[in-house]
């Protein structure tokens, strides 16, 4: 694991059809999803982050879209 990452930040149009779950980041502070990253996603998970203070998440991004197959 990554103990001591503080912010997680993703750009724009990452990860378009993958899950996105965050466990178990005892330092976590800050997540920050760009615009359309994990799009597709049907799976979304953020649990044991004792010190998430914000998630910031730009447009389109989690929208759980079922993909077009």
């Amino acid at each position: 694991g990554l103990p001591s990452l503080k912010r997680l930040s993703i750009g724009s149009y990452c990860f378009k059809e993958a899950r996105f779950e965050v466990r178990k980041m005892e330092s976590l502070e800050t997540i920050q999803l760009g615009s359309s990253c994990f799009e597709k996603s049907l799976h979304t998970v953020i649990e044991d982050c004792p010190k998430l203070k914000s998630v910031n998440v730009k447009q389109n991004a989690l929208r759980g879209v079922k993909s077009d197959k």
